[in-house]
């Protein structure tokens, strides 16, 4: 999780004398403006390019599931602001600690200007090890209530607009906002009604959270196979916070707006539900403030999305084609014979495209029971299906022989998620 951090403001004298202190803040969308913010995307997560106060633009996490803006501290001293005002803040666990703060006259990007924005000082040494690269800082959803935020993450775009959702389209549902101001989208398990208990909930959107779905515990021992969760995932804040969550098998499909996506595993224990950009960047996702709605739109028109993982599958990532990233020892596709580095051309009869590029789902029909495979055999550049069955089963299926048992050596250009293209070599033996 990206933010640990809910804020105390306006607590009368407690916090700096009251909130007489802070500046009113104010927010203005540029007319006429096509609403592209300059941005790439790292990990699947959007960081764009913003001037502080006029200063050489830095780059900042675009973090819809942040409801205050941050910088670093060596970004702070980088655009010469003053650090001498302080306040208590309360962390999810419910301990208190006091951290500096600052006032930002102006922060552009895109068509948008923030202006007499409250910015907390923090230090994110383990966010930016986990990026592998130093960003000055994290600017949230505060602000930008009334506007309509446009993460399309397939094409690796960020947009913020006067645009209007339309309430009829199929892909659109409602939000509500909670005393944080962040959104919550309603969710739906299929299969998951126990006991005459709701398997309906809702979820944060958190745009700066790595992680796919995650739940917390009520929520998940009624939606997930809670009593058989696994695996110890991490999960990284900026504040220096490691955590290892559990993963649980939801009982049945997820859905979301009108899409279902099966095979989904959720991280469990945590301290609220949220969704993030483990399962966001599979859509479009467009945010309208003003009219409470929301929509995740697949270009491909998916009604039903599947987990790759649950037969062994990581992800894709390009390397001269589409490629694997990571089999799982003793799943369904490492019996079967599929290896990582194989070049996947084809799923159920399509080529791949940027929709399954570092996803761990894919698009397959609303009544199918495999996806088809088609990968290079590489010894004599000919083409191979492997069917993989959805049902989870490597029972009754016996351990076939590699269709690569070693790789050839492989020089070529590497696309990296943000877009740009990097010369590189790769050795690589099964």
């Amino acid at each position: 999780m990206i933010r640990r951090l809910v804020f105390l403001v306006c607590m009368g004298s407690v916090l700096l004398g009251g909130c007489g202190v802070w500046p009113r803040p104010n927010v203005e969308l540029l007319e006429g403006s096509d609403g592209i913010v300059e941005s790439r995307f790292v990990h699947g997560m959007a960081i764009i390019r913003a001037s502080i106060n006029g200063h050489e633009p830095g780059w900042f996490l675009f973090d819809t599931g942040a409801n205050m803006d941050m910088l670093t501290v060596e970004a702070a001293e980088k655009f010469g602001l003053e650090t001498d005002r302080s306040a208590h803040v309360s962390g999810s666990s419910g301990q208190k600690k006091k951290i500096k703060m600052t006032i930002v006259d102006r922060v552009e990007f895109g068509p948008v200007t923030k202006r007499n924005m409250i910015y907390i000082i923090v230090d994110m040494p383990s966010f930016n090890e986990f990026l592998g690269e130093d960003i000055d800082g994290i600017i949230g959803a505060r602000g930008l209530e009334w506007f309509t935020i446009d993460l399309d993450f397939p094409n690796r775009k960020v947009a913020i607009t006067n645009e209007r959702l339309d309430p009829d389209d199929p892909s659109v549902i409602e939000f509500t906002r909670r005393r944080n101001r962040l959104v919550y989208v309603p969710l739906d398990v299929l299969g998951a009604g126990v006991k005459g208990r709701s398997r309906e909930f809702s979820a944060m959107l958190d745009s700066g959270a790595y992680d796919g779905l995650s739940l917390d515990t009520q929520t998940a021992k009624r939606v997930s196979r809670y009593e058989n969760a696994n695996g110890r995932k991490p999960s990284i804040g900026v504040h220096g916070i490691q955590e290892y969550h559990p993963m649980a098998e939801l009982v049945g499909g997820l859905v979301l707006g009108n899409t279902t996506i099966d095979g989904a595993l959720a991280g469990v224990d945590q301290s609220k539900n949220k969704i993030g950009v483990g399962i966001m960047r599979n859509f479009r996702v467009r945010i309208d403030g003003a009219s409470g709605l929301v929509s995740f739109e697949r270009s491909d028109g998916a009604k039903r999305l599947y987990g790759t993982e649950t037969f062994g599958i990581s992800k894709l990532w390009r390397f001269d084609g589409y490629r694997i990233h990571q089999i799982r020892e003793g799943s369904v596709a490492d019996l079967m014979g599929l290896s990582a580095f194989d070049q996947v051309v084809a799923i159920d009869g399509k080529a791949p495209t940027v929709l399954v590029d570092h996803t761990s789902f894919w698009t397959v029909a609303a009544d199918a029971t495999t996806v088809t495979v088609r990968v290079v055999r590489e010894a004599d550049d000919s083409e191979v299906d492997v069917v993989l069955p959805l049902d989870w089963a490597t029972v009754k299926i016996e351990r076939r022989e590699k269709i690569n048992s070693t790789h050839k050596k492989v020089t070529g250009t590497i696309e990296i998620e943000d877009g740009e293209k990097r010369v590189g070599k790769i050795e690589f033996v099964q």
